[in-house]
């Protein structure tokens, strides 16, 4: 039986293994790649929270509304705290002998917010509906915008409530027809 003389090195690259260069160079793309796919991923979360936000505020002004025609009496979308949307809102049916809270919307992330107005500007603080499903308070059309962290304007969302009560909803802020001063601010 011959030995034969072989190195180390090879011996290594017979049995599989990795060089320290390969394993620089993975780790080095590895690096690359992350570094693309997290602004990607940030800018995801964030289309994500404000079309959920969106949403929310879609099904309560459908259950606001719902009700309000299903009871015969006013259902409102008050803010919890008064003229700040942003830190949440419920639904609220003029019941007799006392109003009765139907949902609450918890308060919006931190660096979201969401403003409301009517037509002219005029603050919405509650949104009504009456017992036909229109808006009785004001009797108008009002935007809802909700606005990114970044107050990109073009991504963020717009729910429109006509004054017949139909609901609709846009990403795209600064398309608002009846309200131009509800927009979001400038980055």
């Amino acid at each position: 039986m011959e030995l034969k003389n072989i190195s180390p090195y090879r011996a290594l690259a017979a049995a599989g293994g990795f060089s320290i260069i390969e394993l620089m160079t993975v780790t080095a793309m590895v690096g690359i790649l992350l570094a693309l796919a997290i602004p990607s991923f940030r800018e995801f979360s964030i289309r994500t929270q404000v079309t959920q936000l969106g949403n929310d505020l879609v099904t309560d002004l459908n259950i606001a509304r719902a009700e309000a025609v299903k009871q015969g009496l006013g259902v409102a979308l008050v803010p919890t705290t008064a003229g700040n949307w942003s830190g949440g809102w419920s639904v609220i049916a003029n019941t007799l002998p006392a109003a009765t809270t139907m949902r609450t919307h918890a308060a919006l992330p931190t660096g979201y917010t969401m403003k409301a107005a009517a037509v002219g500007g005029v603050s919405v603080t509650p949104l009504a509906y009456s017992s036909t499903g229109a808006l009785g308070t004001p009797s108008v059309q009002v935007d809802f915008a909700i606005c990114r962290p970044d107050a990109n304007a073009a991504l963020s969302q717009l729910v429109v409530v006509k004054s017949v009560g139909v609901i609709s909803s846009q990403r795209n802020v600064t398309d608002a027809t009846a309200n131009m001063s509800i927009g979001c601010p400038g980055p």
